[in-house]
């Protein structure tokens, strides 16, 4: 199965660690290029905690059910910007890479990974971030994530920047503790900057504005569509502009 069909939408199929090679690749020359001053690179990038890494999932059914592996949102959003109309960075790709900051290697098949050290992620973000064409963020409590959101709010990277709200409809105490990490996540957000929304079991992808508060907002509800990628595509193409 080549990389280019890979998947499709619902994912089906082992895994492909030839096409993370490919994507790690192409994410090393974002950093590369970035730190050479281009701009409007056709990248997104991603940042979520490294907690979040393969927990946020997008099947309501258990893995023996749904398929021979697990399925996160970030093979999904992978597939929604590769969608994209992101046009040709530098060095002529023909869409959207997502490319994620990594402390070390991890079997995602999502975001192309950059290597980086406690000591350079720093910089390596401050290289990305105004580099890329397109931001996702999944806010947490997290010291470090509230660092890239109090940049975004400074450097005005609001306006290429979506959060996402990470979905729970499985049992009541999970949902009890989704609910109770994103309260977390909300008052330090606040700190910063951002005025996150209540927590919704279904998930949410949100734009904020330049005070902070928010200019629009679309539920994910992934876990219980068919058209996983397609749909985030969508919601993703309506807040862009706003």
């Amino acid at each position: 199965m080549s990389y280019q069909n890979w998947g499709l939408d619902e994912y089906r199929g082992g895994w492909d660690f030839g096409g993370q090679e490919r994507r790690d690749q192409a994410a090393t020359l974002a950093l590369f290029y970035a730190k050479r001053g281009e701009r409007n690179l056709s990248y997104c990038l991603y940042l979520r905690p490294f907690g979040s890494v393969n927990r946020l999932t997008a099947q309501i059914a258990p893995i023996q059910v749904v398929g021979s592996r697990y399925l996160d949102f970030e093979s999904i959003l992978r597939k929604a910007v590769e969608g994209l109309n992101g046009g040709y960075y530098a060095r002529g790709s023909a869409y959207m890479h997502l490319v994620a900051l990594s402390a070390y290697a991890l079997p995602i098949l999502g975001a192309g990974l950059v290597g980086t050290t406690d000591e350079e992620w720093r910089d390596d973000f401050l290289a990305l971030a105004p580099a890329v064409r397109l931001i996702v963020a999944v806010p947490s409590a997290q010291p470090g994530t509230l660092w890239e959101l109090s940049q975004i709010a400074q450097n005005a990277w609001w306006q290429k920047t979506l959060y996402m709200m990470p979905e729970s409809v499985h049992a009541r105490d999970e949902q009890a503790v989704a609910a109770a990490d994103w309260e977390k996540a909300r008052k330090a957000a606040d700190k910063v900057g951002a005025d996150l929304p209540p927590y919704d079991k279904n998930g949410a992808i949100f734009k904020l504005g330049p005070s902070g508060s928010v200019l629009g907002s679309r539920r994910l509800r992934l876990t219980q569509r068919l058209r996983r990628v397609s749909h985030l595509r969508r919601v993703i193409n309506e807040l862009r502009p706003l």
